[in-house]
């Protein structure tokens, strides 16, 4: 059994098994940071490595955000915003100086993430890269 890092949640549903597809339905405006930290994070239990799709947010946004799950899991972001709902705009783009406060090494950037093909390459690169398996966390179906 794999837990959400939630144990009233791990009670109520049984834990994850590996393989689950777990969809997260909530309502716009409602904040999933919560479910996300917990599954990221030390409480899950889980050990390996963790893909973080974002389509939603900013890189630094979400660095910033989950700043300490960054430091102590091996994760990987695959960013999914800054060309596709952040337009490659230079603010957006600025994540990727040399000035970064962030270890940039561990973000792989889809340069048209439209583009289907392009991402299923970078999505392939990075599951080729971690042999070990991964578990995978998209902050968005519909983004």
């Amino acid at each position: 059994m794999i837990s959400t890092g939630i144990r009233r949640l791990d009670t109520l549903i049984g834990g994850l098994r590996l393989g689950d597809n777990v969809v997260w339905q909530i309502s716009s405006g409602v904040p999933i940071e919560h479910f996300t930290r917990h599954a990221l994070g030390t409480e899950s239990g889980r050990a390996g490595n963790i893909v973080y799709i974002n389509f939603n947010y900013s890189p630094h946004t979400v660095c910033r955000r989950f700043d300490e799950v960054f430091h102590r899991h091996n994760i990987t972001m695959i960013d999914a915003f800054t060309h596709g709902k952040g337009n490659g705009d230079s603010v957006f783009l600025d994540f990727y100086s040399s000035q970064s406060e962030y270890d940039i090494s561990r973000v792989v950037r889809v340069e048209n993430p439209r583009d289907i093909q392009e991402f299923i390459a970078v999505m392939n690169a990075v599951e080729k890269s971690n042999t070990s398996g991964s578990f995978y966390v998209f902050d968005s179906l519909t983004g």
